[in-house]
């Protein structure tokens, strides 16, 4: 039996397994509660993809719940310079779920700085390089984790 050998190789297609930190939202819409997953994927995925298309799935444990619209495309992911550059489309922003105007932005950039080697996140949706999040988060600039924001899941608001 070989398949042992198959998954450690270095074939691209080999799948892999790795625990991701992903924060979704309380019940008020104004906090992120973490959850911890582990998800087994193409090596040849990067890990951001996989952290993005996990919050994009929704939360699993009870009281969490879902920060950006499932039907989100990611149409770019790349890292330079220890920054993450994520673009999406427009789903991002013309279906975004009721929760505070921060709440989706900092669940992506709390989520993917968990999980990759990096200090920033660039979030642009569509081709929009100059616009903003519902007028108040702009989407041209750096985001770094916010932890103020994350909540212990058992706190009640």
């Amino acid at each position: 039996n070989t398949s042992f050998v198959e998954l450690n190789g270095r074939d691209p297609d080999a799948n892999c397994f790795g625990t991701f930190t992903l924060y979704f939202t309380d019940k008020t819409g104004k906090n992120l509660v973490e959850e911890q997953r582990t998800v087994r994927y193409r090596r040849s995925i990067p890990k951001e993809r996989v952290i993005l298309e996990q919050l994009m799935k929704g939360p699993m444990e009870k009281g969490h719940y879902p920060t950006i619209p499932e039907n989100t495309g990611i149409l770019d992911v790349t890292i330079a310079d220890r920054i993450c550059y994520i673009t999406v489309d427009n789903v991002f922003s013309d279906y975004a779920l009721d929760v505070a105007d921060k709440i989706p932005i900092y669940s992506v950039v709390n989520s993917i700085l968990s999980g990759i080697e990096a200090d920033k996140v660039q979030i642009t949706v569509g081709d929009d390089k100059e616009g903003t999040f519902r007028e108040k988060m702009p989407l041209y600039r750096f985001y770094e984790k916010k932890e103020d924001i994350v909540v212990n899941g058992e706190e009640k608001q």
